[in-house]
């Protein structure tokens, strides 16, 4: 806290003083050359009275008496009076030229006139008037009881705000001690309200991140967990079969569990790849009715049950990376296979400006308080959406990183045939 008084009450000195001894005098010369005309003739409006009574007093004795005539009106002035010859004062040729039409001229900022007494070379002289100036111990005072001052407003300042560093400095350590639910409460008023802003939507999203990280590890140990101990069993029971037949039944079995640990993990790589978020897309201009025809094509030799309808012109276009986005059009696509019964159908259309590709199944559906959790990592819904039918639980989490990363949208919803629809929607 020392620190930040220290430093903040020598930036605040530091700024007057500069302000004073720097800025100060040169908006002064600023003002007095943008104003020179206006103070001028202030200064000769004041001084006309006097130096008409002088004139006209001096004017009564003969001109070589004006000297000690000077002199004797001297003491009712609390500034020199003099006659001097005008050649000798040190005028400018401009200064000199108004001196000779009767003007009263002002030299010195403000601080001494002339004019003429008559048609002569003698001119009056007033001046140079003193300034008022405080001493310089009044002047020191005053600068010390303005710096208590600021200091003392400083000090309550940085003891309030001080206060509140010490609340976020004690809320991070807590956060870093691992208590992640932990949070900044800082009045919205408060000059550390973007700060604190700023760490709770951090704080929240590495609670995030580390619960899905908690949740995709208890999922991977769980489905690394089967096959590892059908595998496991199946060695046991090769050491104890005597029959060929059934030696080879029980590696056949391996194999498989084998081929389903790589599926997994290559399922796994693919997730993790498209959970990155430097994920670079190839994004182009794609004619999307033949695009479309493309994708689902191989599906179609497969099943041949998949239905095209496209209320788009042929000829519509929209940007986006092909081969990602058909990756996730093919996991709605053996989505709705998997699970559906015997029907699919994918449509395009346009919605408020957007394109929208609808992937229908006749299945069971979803209800409405899964249909969030069916993208997160190795989720399967109970009775037909179970592990039986196929699939990790990976594919919708695929597909939906892959939209997200195009800025687009993926939603269920309820499809016509009566099962779930899936759609796409991204800007065209």
């Amino acid at each position: 806290m020392r620190k930040l008084f220290g430093s903040t009450f020598m930036v605040v000195i530091i700024s007057l003083l500069m302000i004073k001894f720097i800025l100060s005098p040169v908006m002064n010369k600023m003002v007095l050359a943008t104003m020179a005309p206006a103070i001028e003739q202030h200064n000769q409006n004041l001084s006309k009275g006097v130096y008409y009574l002088i004139r006209q007093d001096l004017l009564k004795v003969r001109p070589q008496d004006r000297q000690a005539r000077i002199q004797q009106l001297q003491p009712q002035f609390g500034y020199p009076l003099s006659l001097r010859d005008y050649r000798e004062i040190g005028l400018t040729a401009q200064q000199t030229d108004r001196l000779l039409r009767g003007t009263i001229v002002v030299i010195r900022e403000g601080k001494q006139f002339w004019q003429l007494v008559d048609n002569g070379p003698v001119a009056i002289g007033m001046g140079p008037i003193p300034e008022v100036r405080a001493g310089t111990t009044v002047e020191l005072l005053a600068w010390i009881s303005f710096a208590t001052l600021i200091g003392t407003v400083l000090l309550i300042w940085v003891l309030l705000f001080w206060r509140k560093l010490l609340k976020v400095i004690a809320t991070t350590t807590e956060f870093g001690n691992g208590n992640f639910d932990t949070r900044l409460n800082i009045s919205r008023r408060s000059s550390l309200a973007p700060l604190a802003a700023a760490f709770n939507g951090m704080a929240d999203r590495i609670q995030n991140l580390i619960k899905s990280h908690k949740e995709l590890t208890n999922a991977v140990s769980h489905e690394l967990r089967t096959p590892l101990s059908r595998i496991r069993f199946e060695l046991e029971m090769m050491k104890t079969a005597k029959v060929k037949q059934v030696r080879e039944a029980y590696a056949e079995g391996i194999l498989r569990d084998v081929d389903e640990l790589d599926g997994l993990v290559n399922e796994l790589l693919g997730y993790a790849r498209f959970d990155r978020e430097d994920v670079r897309l190839n994004r182009q201009p794609c004619a999307v009715l033949p695009w479309c025809r493309e994708v689902i094509a191989p599906y179609n030799m497969l099943y041949n049950n998949i239905s095209f309808t496209g209320s788009l012109p042929e000829e519509a276009t929209a940007v986006f990376d092909q081969r990602q986005m058909a990756r996730a059009l093919g996991n709605l696509l053996q989505n709705a296979e998997r699970y559906g019964n015997g029907a699919v159908a994918l449509s395009v259309e346009q919605q408020d400006g957007r394109l929208c590709m609808h992937v229908d199944d006749n299945g069971p559906g979803i209800p409405l308080p899964d249909r969030e959790r069916i993208f997160q990592p190795f989720t399967r819904l109970e009775a037909s959406r179970s592990k039986e039918t196929g699939g990790y639980g990976l594919g919708l989490a695929i597909a939906k990183r892959i939209v997200e990363n195009h800025g687009a949208t993926l939603h269920v919803g309820d499809a016509p045939l009566g099962g779930s629809r899936f759609s796409i929607c991204l800007a065209l």
